[in-house]
């Protein structure tokens, strides 16, 4: 059983990892809350327990792409479950907006970028 602090809202959308400070995968993000989020499975994503990471939210408007420090907390064959250990006020906020906007949970709105 998971243990989380925050609720999570289901989304759809392209993030970004970064590990060790190198991107290694766009991975498609299954729900987000202030508390962290998980991603779908990728074979080049496979990283291992607790490493840290970086997400970059993609998203059509380069301003508001947001990175945000995480850790691996789980995985599975299914994907991975990512913890935000610290978000600034910046990155709360973006948060805060993909789990308030009720549009992007009921059309299956998919923020991606032309990287």
């Amino acid at each position: 059983m998971e243990h989380r602090y925050n609720s999570r809202k289901p989304v759809s959308l392209d993030v970004l990892l970064y590990y060790q400070g190198l991107p290694v995968s766009i991975c498609r993000a299954r729900d987000i809350g202030l508390g962290g989020m998980s991603v779908n499975a990728n074979k080049v994503a496979v990283l291992p327990k607790y490493a840290a990471v970086e997400v970059l939210i993609l998203h059509r408007e380069p301003d508001k792409r947001t990175r945000l420090p995480a850790y691996v907390v789980h995985k599975s064959s299914q994907g991975m479950g990512l913890l935000f250990p610290r978000l600034n006020q910046r990155a709360a906020n973006t948060v805060r907006a993909l789990i308030d906007d009720t549009t992007a949970a009921s059309t299956g709105l998919r923020l991606v970028s032309n990287i």
